[in-house]
């Protein structure tokens, strides 16, 4: 499914100074195993300005994501904020004076502002870089592989890791041994 989020702004486009407001339901596709079950109610006020037209905008709506730690599916949710700044091919070519390509206006043509990528880009930018379930998720065992936020188990905590035994032996040493070290570098007698 691909998302399209677009708006008619034919209402305001002949008078300056006008602002249309819209609320939609829009269903998002799912995205790096992230999946949005519900549809998603977006707010979005459409200033017309001397500029072009400013839009802002709040998307809020749920997702479901498998935790990172743990591998059990959770749900969470999020509320995204949006503005931008668009400019139709119109008005440019009658009113404005650009040189080259401006990367924080967008351009259009026609009566409708297609909202889809702002819409997309702040909704993946605002995910959670790592998914979890909840802050305190104690995860799998590494040894037997159980869900520790729901049972133990009986496996030795401390186990080393092979690559750092020798620094574990470098510590035990100092731990049981208290030689310390003079100012010169050399042990203590």
């Amino acid at each position: 499914m691909s998302l399209q989020f677009k708006v008619d702004i034919s209402a305001i486009r002949e008078q300056i100074g006008q602002t249309l407001e819209q609320t939609a339901l829009i269903k998002l596709p799912e995205y790096n195993r992230v999946e949005f079950p519900d549809a998603w109610r977006v707010h979005t006020r459409i200033n017309h300005t001397y500029d072009g037209y400013f839009v802002t905008g709040q998307a809020e709506g749920s997702f479901t994501a498998t935790c990172d730690r743990c591998l059990e599916p959770y749900t969470d949710s999020l509320i995204v904020e949006f503005n931008e700044v668009f400019v139709s091919n119109k008005d440019l070519s009658k009113n404005y004076e650009v040189v080259g390509e401006n990367e924080d206006i967008h351009y259009f043509s026609g009566d409708e502002i297609d909202l889809t990528e702002t819409l997309r880009d702040s909704v993946l930018l605002a995910l959670p870089m790592k998914n979890l379930c909840a802050m305190e998720c104690k995860g799998l065992c590494a040894q037997c592989g159980v869900n520790l936020n729901n049972t133990t188990c009986d496996c030795e905590n401390v186990y080393p890791d092979p690559r750092l035994a020798k620094l574990g032996e470098l510590f035990n040493l100092t731990a049981n041994e208290d030689k310390g070290g003079g100012s010169d570098g050399q042990p203590k007698e």
